[in-house]
């Protein structure tokens, strides 16, 4: 019995711990961009031809000029995504 109350209250303080570091995180991004900065997002796309079923992983750069993606390591390859302005 002593398991499972101590397994709640530990899933309880690490799910809050969680929830509550993302929010800053988002936060951050959103003062950032305001400021003008250039903001980074991991993300994964993935290509909607048929068949494509495998993810990319890399980071969505936010920018006010425009959306990006560009896979890791590669600072000089983007893939522009949505209208750009």
């Amino acid at each position: 019995m002593f398991d499972l109350v101590a397994g709640l209250i530990g899933g309880l303080i690490g799910g809050s711990w969680a929830e509550r570091s993302e929010v800053r995180r988002a936060e951050a991004r959103r003062a950032a961009l305001a400021a003008g900065e250039p903001v980074r997002v991991p993300c994964g796309i993935r290509d909607t031809g048929a068949g494509q079923t495998q993810w990319r992983h890399g980071d969505l750069l936010i920018t006010a000029d425009g959306a990006w993606w560009t896979p890791p390591g590669m600072n000089t390859r983007r893939i522009p995504l949505g209208p750009q302005g």
